[in-house]
């Protein structure tokens, strides 16, 4: 019987070796978020004129972006836009964006208006 006991070790060890690399493979195949700068890097113009939203928020909310300031290594930064409610400006002021550096932000596909300055 004490022969058994390294075969069911080796068999334990193998088991469990094969399933945390199973585990890291699938972890690594999944998408990391971005945040509003990573968002709009390939966008024309930085993306000033897109629709943009965080992730949780409820459909026609969004943001429509009128200015970027990127930070030197071009990954950070800060944004303004006009908040959309329900599809309709709330108050039509361009106001600070908050949360631009959180990682949850997605673009929504649609028109983007020109004549919007970027800085």
């Amino acid at each position: 019987m004490a022969s058994n006991a390294p075969a069911a070790l080796l068999a334990f060890r193998r088991f469990y070796s094969s399933a945390s690399t199973a585990v890291s493979a699938a972890s690594s195949k999944t998408r990391k978020k971005k945040n509003l700068v990573e968002v709009l890097q390939f966008l024309p113009n930085w993306g000033v004129g897109a629709k943009v939203c965080k992730g949780h928020w409820e459909p026609e909310t969004y943001y429509q972006l009128t200015r970027i300031q990127l930070g030197k290594d071009a990954r950070h930064g800060a944004a303004w836009g006009i908040f959309h409610a329900s599809g309709a400006p709330k108050s039509g002021v361009v106001e600070k964006i908050g949360g631009v550096n959180k990682r949850c932000w997605r673009y929504l596909k649609g028109e983007q208006k020109a004549g919007t300055e970027k800085v």
